[in-house]
């Protein structure tokens, strides 16, 4: 009798189990790291663009892991990766809404951004390290991937164009403080020419350059 209780409860144990297995979607996982500059290494020329225009070419690791946390950023990646158009949705379902009634469409980049950022993750190696590792969950494994390398890749562009931003509005800053100083330099020579002229020292000059002048 206790035997076939036992077989019974091994059965149905089994077949509990098969379901489970069976009804989990596997998950996956890719990471990658990416070494950020903190400022803590700025050079003079750094500071000047940092002061003179309010653009940092270096930020604080923290500034920057929650640049990488954030919607405008999540967007990026996701417009990046729309344009792409990597695949269906068993490959990149971040991309697809599936109805219940089974039609699938391409998801909008509000709703991909979204996804991307509540799986996406930025946590810093080690506490005084300046490294970051980038972690994102799918249930595609070329889909975690994809969003990881993305995510380095846009971060590295938005790093890109925001220090050729800085240099260029330095550029113009330089430019337009060196009219500055050479517009008060010409205005200088000249209230000393003018004042040179109303005490008669040029004239003095003159007269004394005019008198050594003269045949013995």
């Amino acid at each position: 009798m206790y035997k076939w209780v036992v077989m019974l409860f091994l059965i149905i144990g089994g077949t509990g189990a098969w379901f489970i297995a069976n009804s989990i979607i596997p998950t996956y996982e890719s990471t990658g790291t990416m070494m950020i500059n903190d400022g803590t290494n700025n050079n003079e020329m750094s500071q000047i663009i940092s002061q003179t225009t309010g653009f940092g070419t270096n930020a604080t690791l923290i500034n920057e892991v929650q640049i990488l946390g954030s919607r405008k950023f999540a967007s990026d990646v996701a417009g990046k990766l729309i344009k792409q158009e990597p695949g269906d949705i068993n490959e990149f379902p971040v991309l697809w809404v599936e109805e219940e009634d089974g039609e699938v469409y391409k998801a909008s980049q509000d709703l991909v951004a979204t996804r991307i950022r509540n799986n996406l993750t930025v946590e810093q190696t080690q506490k005084e390290s300046n490294v970051v590792e980038l972690s994102f969950q799918s249930e595609s494994p070329d889909e975690a991937a994809k969003v990881v390398n993305l995510a380095m890749e846009v971060y590295v562009e938005n790093s890109t164009e925001q220090n050729r931003e800085a240099t260029e509005k330095t550029a113009q800053f330089l430019e337009k403080q060196k009219k500055e100083i050479q517009e008060k330099l010409a205005k200088s020579e000249q209230r000393l020419e003018e004042y040179m002229d109303s005490t008669g020292i040029v004239k003095m000059d003159q007269q004394a350059s005019e008198y050594g002048s003269r045949p013995s």
